[in-house]
């Protein structure tokens, strides 16, 4: 019996346009610029998804460093090695520049960044090589 590759996840229409992120494509330990066409409100806290056949999971949680700062030492941490981890309580808006890291031990795929905030999320895919 043929089998076939799963489908390529794809971007919810409510977070279309919601959030950019370039380079789109990277390979793990790049950075990340966000953008905010909306300009929405947000914080400093992001998570990393993968698409699994129940919907998406989150791998790994990310927090940004603003257009002027260095990133903190933890700038990123593993879904359920998490506890005590906490990014700082700061609201932004405006059109972005913040920066994320792609963690190092993320493996090739297509993945939702997504904002923390699930009141005002904002969402984006990305692909890691």
């Amino acid at each position: 019996m043929p089998t076939s590759d799963p489908p390529t996840p794809q971007l919810e229409t409510r977070y279309i346009n919601s959030m950019t992120a370039k380079p789109s494509t990277v390979r793990p330990g790049s950075v990340l610029t966000l953008g905010f066409p909306d300009q929405r409100l947000r914080g400093l806290g992001y998570s990393l998804e993968s698409a699994t056949a129940a919907g998406w999971r989150i791998d790994y949680y990310l927090v940004a460093a603003r257009k002027s700062e260095e990133f903190g030492p933890k700038s990123w941490v593993r879904a359920g090695d998490d506890e005590g981890f906490a990014w700082p309580s700061v609201g932004m808006t405006g059109p972005g520049g913040e920066r994320v890291i792609v963690p190092d031990v993320a493996l090739p795929g297509v993945y939702r960044l997504c904002t923390a905030d699930p009141e005002n999320q904002a969402c984006t895919l990305i692909t890691v090589k």
